[in-house]
């Protein structure tokens, strides 16, 4: 697993699993899926980690209900909601540290009944005015090579945090994330920017439930969760700092999702299936245009899953034949772009994902373990109509495909 970030403290930061691209593996957050219509790559940088309890690495074969983007994997954040035995109830930290570094953060950490509570604000910010080597851009010149400063590098963040989940296996659990977050575009390493900015608030919302039940021939188990997820960012160029021309431009995201999921095992074998529908929404606006027209993008998709888990020799083998179904409609998004308008046509995509995993149990201390899957990733409203200055889009981009071994 690897993790890259673009810059310090603040910077945008990227995960990969295996060597795959940052859009080819699915990052969650209590089991819900952060990349959205707008944007593939979720941005690790945004998350304080002192509010997790565990990260959950897939590094292949990973579940069918995280979604079709997992050529590379899946990573989900889960959020502590219990203490545990020797774990805090209550926790306040402040810092200061170099470049303008400083945080403030206040958690709590306790129990609500029969449920675990995790209550959590923080504040986060750097000026990032290091000392750096500069070429000049002309890299066969030392002549004019110098030290400089960063300059419109740094950032403002505020977390919000509020969680509710049970501390069995079954019940219900609800959160809440509140991300506000303003950052300079500090530009090229050669030409810095001044007043070239990017601010963002996003709001993510969900709740679940958890249910099995057993007796003495089978088990089964129901697991179902909904969310909504609202993101808007506004990008301000307007002295033509970085991009090609002045950009003054809002993007927006609203997204919601629900899913229900059930197994049951009897025997040598555990059934599992599982139905998922999500809708994505995306729009983006010139704010200095008195026209009013926007790009806007519209997608619903609709997944469906099954796969059988199946015992031999006492249980040392197991092999897990399985078989997702995803059918995403997108409707064209143009915001007047001649080139791009007669080409931008509604579209309807169906990918069907097949996949098989095993392992054997060669001893308590060895097992050997495989899988192999077909996967895709579908392109995002903005690599299909997007204009970002640099990138235009390309309507009939097809989606990328891959076959995973491990």
């Amino acid at each position: 697993v690897r993790v890259r970030s673009l810059g310090g403290l603040g910077s945008f930061s990227s995960l990969s699993i295996r060597g795959t691209g940052a859009g080819n593996t699915t990052v969650l957050i209590d089991g819900v899926p952060l990349s959205r219509v707008a944007s593939v790559t979720a941005d690790l940088g945004r998350f304080e980690l002192l509010t997790l309890s565990r990260v959950e690495v897939y590094r292949g074969g990973a579940p069918q209900l995280f979604g079709s983007s997992t050529l590379g994997g899946a990573v989900n954040l889960v959020t502590r909601v219990n203490p545990g035995s020797t774990g805090y109830r209550l926790g306040v930290s402040a810092g200061v540290g170099s470049f303008g570094a400083r945080h403030a953060l206040a958690r709590y950490v306790g129990r609500l009944g029969g449920s675990g509570l995790s209550l959590q604000a923080s504040y986060r910010s750097a000026k990032g005015d290091f000392d750096y080597f500069s070429d000049n851009g002309t890299n066969l010149n030392p002549n004019d090579d110098h030290e400089q400063r960063r300059q419109n590098n740094g950032f403002e963040q505020v977390d919000l945090v509020a969680r509710l989940g049970s501390l069995e296996a079954d019940g219900l659990s609800a959160g809440s994330r509140f991300l506000f977050k303003t950052q300079g575009i500090p530009g090229f390493g050669t030409t810095q920017t001044k007043d070239t900015s990017l601010g963002t608030m996003s709001e993510l919302v969900d709740v679940g439930y958890r249910r099995k039940w057993s007796d003495a021939r089978s088990t089964s188990r129901l697991q179902s969760s909904a969310f909504g997820y609202m993101e808007r960012s506004v990008y301000s160029d307007k002295d033509n700092e970085v991009g090609l021309g002045a950009q003054n431009r809002r993007y927006r995201t609203l997204s919601t999702g629900a899913l229900v999921a059930v197994d049951h095992r009897r025997g040598r074998h555990r059934l599992a299936a599982g139905l998922d529908v999500r809708l994505d929404h995306f729009d983006e606006r010139n704010l200095d245009a008195d026209d009013g027209r926007q790009t806007s993008g519209f997608r619903p998709a609709l997944g469906v899953s099954a796969s059988d888990t199946v015992a031999l020799v006492d249980g040392r083998v197991l092999v897990r034949p399985g078989l997702r179904l995803d059918v995403m409609h997108t409707r064209p998004a143009v915001d007047g772009n001649a080139a791009l308008e007669a080409e931008a046509q509604e579209r309807t995509d169906v990918f069907p994902s097949p996949r098989i995993s095993g392992r054997w149990r060669l001893a308590d201390e060895v097992a050997i373990k495989g899988n192999a899957g077909y996967y895709f990733r579908a392109p995002t409203l903005l690599e299909l109509f997007g204009d970002r200055g640099f990138v235009v889009g390309n309507p009939s981009l097809e989606p990328e495909t891959g076959i995973a071994l491990d």
